[in-house]
């Protein structure tokens, strides 16, 4: 296949899932780092109940053929728009968190 398909480890109900569609000739397969499960957890911190359900949202770390690192994201969001906002908080937390350690001396 020309795509390496990244799909939630946990599917919706709702049968609407985000999903990351990756061209082998540009991306690394084996590096693929599913971070969605910290991005959930930043959004039910405290006992709050999260926006996004099971499926609504995809964040990974990959890297490319030519050794640069991405990180992803793929949501898919409420009708009305209500949910964007701590999703995007969200990844954005887990962004620093995997960016800011501090290489071991």
């Amino acid at each position: 296949s020309r795509y390496i398909i990244v799909a939630p480890k946990t599917l919706s109900r709702s049968d609407q899932n985000s999903m990351i569609l990756l061209n082998r000739n540009l991306f690394k397969a084996d590096t693929v780092e599913d971070l969605s499960a910290s991005a959930m957890a930043v959004l039910t911190r405290g006992g709050a109940k999260s926006p996004a359900a099971d499926g609504d949202l995809l964040v990974i770390r990959v890297q490319s053929t030519s050794g640069k690192n991405f990180f992803l994201a793929s949501f898919h969001g409420d009708t009305n728009g209500l949910a964007t906002i701590p999703v995007v908080k969200a990844v954005r937390e887990v962004y620093n968190e995997r960016n800011s350690a501090k290489p071991a001396t």
